[in-house]
């Protein structure tokens, strides 16, 4: 797996050096966006998530 990461991290850099800074700052805005809204509104990652009884048998 740390061989797909290696080959995205180089991939994703050589494509950010055919960008511009705006383009790379909005995108990078997008998505903070994005990740904040997901944790806002996804359900249980900021409230509490009911506790599951483990049956005794």
């Amino acid at each position: 797996m740390i061989y797909f990461i290696a080959v995205g991290s180089l991939g994703g850099a050589l494509f950010a050096l055919t960008l511009t800074d705006q383009i790379i700052r909005i995108a990078f805005i997008l998505y903070m966006v994005f990740a904040i809204m997901d944790c806002l509104f996804r359900r249980g990652f900021l409230g509490r998530r009911e506790k599951k009884r483990v049956s005794r048998r």
